[in-house]
């Protein structure tokens, strides 16, 4: 039987581990969005130990393996839950590839007042005799609505808010829901188990072909293009804790909601609209193994991965901008930064990807009277350890 064919039959499970390395049981229940054909597979990874100077006690090999690891790449469509303040089924991915998850909530508040009267991004706040603290979200320096991330406490209802800093102001009404957030973080990388199978030709119960790896985390790229669907791709990897004959999980059910469609998209540099082909934020993960020669190695020789660097991007092509633009908004200058936000859909089917510090590292191709700037590639930095590299907004 073709293998093509039997690629477009294969099913994805994930399950974020409680101590990363040590491998989780998967179910039905962890398998939750279809898989496109054309953006999966499995690459077994063999890490060789080089025997330049042969020597009596390892034989007269050239090399041999001393560890083994396993590549998952995945494809699926990138897609809300389809009800606002849910996780989407994307979150365990979004998660192994070193991004946090935090509930945005919303309210009402009077202008802030002491300090230097504004709440900003980053700050923590108390209220309620310090008994709710949480985060907030969003900067706001007037009366308004209010964006901030619960810690402890619960919601804030009609009560005063003090920040950390010192600033003022009253909530009132009740807390509505804003959106579930996901940011990259060094702090408690969560690890996964995932699983790919492929049914076999002849569907014999117990025989389908099973690959699945533990300790994984991985990087991936978000993008749509034309009249496209927004999707997802990307690469897990890990050591392999399981390679042969197996079943398929039972008892799923896939995720519901559609992805938004990149026709409906709304793209601005710097509060300049502008309308690219394509569009996509790669999350630039690098990911290396912890080698450990003990038991918690086991025959793989690895215990789990680790992202150890990342430098995201968003790439935008082409975009229909006049290229002297970027020159007349001063961003092409030495160390200028600049916001980048991508929204798409409709709540609560709606995805906004937004970066506030971005750079050109260097100026676009192009012929200066054109319209057109090809493989516009903008650099996502940022300025403090308080400034997020870029957020991921489900709402």
């Amino acid at each position: 039987m073709p293998e093509n064919f039997l690629s477009k039959n294969q099913q994805y499970a994930l399950k974020l581990e409680t101590t990363p390395g040590t491998p989780v049981a998967l179910t039905g229940g962890d398998v939750k969005i279809p898989p496109f054909f054309s953006n999966t597979g499995y690459v077994p990874d063999y890490r060789r130990f080089s025997n330049d100077q042969v020597s009596p006690d390892v034989g007269q090999a050239a090399d041999y393996v001393g560890g083994k690891i396993g590549r998952i790449a995945f494809g699926f469509p990138f897609q809300t839950s389809g009800v606002l303040g849910t996780a989407p089924a994307i979150a365990a991915y979004l998660e192994a590839c070193a991004c946090k998850q935090q509930i945005v909530k919303a309210i009402t508040i009077s202008a802030p007042s002491g300090g230097d009267s504004a709440f900003k991004r980053g700050d923590s706040y108390s209220a309620a005799s310090g008994t709710k603290t949480g985060i907030i979200e969003q900067d706001i320096s007037s009366g308004g609505t209010l964006r901030y991330i619960p810690l402890t406490g619960g919601d804030l209802a009609n009560t005063n808010v003090i920040t950390s800093s010192g600033d003022t102001a009253t909530a009132s009404g009740a807390s509505s829901i804003h959106s579930v957030k996901f940011t990259p973080t060094s702090d408690a990388q969560k690890a996964a188990t995932a699983q790919r199978a492929v049914k076999n030709s002849a569907g014999t119960a117990g025989q389908d072909r099973i690959t699945r790896i533990r300790g994984a985390m991985g990087t991936a790229v978000i993008e749509a293009s034309a009249l496209d669907a927004m999707r997802i791709t990307g690469e897990l990897s890990g050591p392999e804790d399981f390679q042969g004959a197996g079943s398929f999980l039972t008892g799923f059910t896939y995720e519901s909601s559609l992805p938004p469609i990149f026709r409906n998209s709304n793209i601005q540099i710097n509060g300049q609209l502008v309308s690219p082909s394509s569009a996509k934020l790669e999350l630039g993960n690098t990911v290396s193994l912890d080698p450990d020669p003990s038991t918690d190695g086991g025959e793989s020789g690895y215990v789990c991965s680790r992202v150890t660097s990342r430098e995201p991007k968003f790439i935008l092509d082409p975009r229909k901008l006049r290229p002297s633009l970027l020159d007349d908004l001063g961003l092409l200058g030495s160390g200028v930064t600049f916001p980048v936000t991508w929204t798409v859909g409709t709540s609560p089917n709606q995805i906004e990807i937004t970066a506030l510090k971005c750079q050109l590292r260097e100026n676009t191709e192009g012929n200066r009277e054109d319209l057109w700037t090809w493989n516009g590639t903008i650099y996502i930095t940022r300025d403090s350890v308080l400034d997020e590299d870029f957020c991921i907004y489900f709402k």
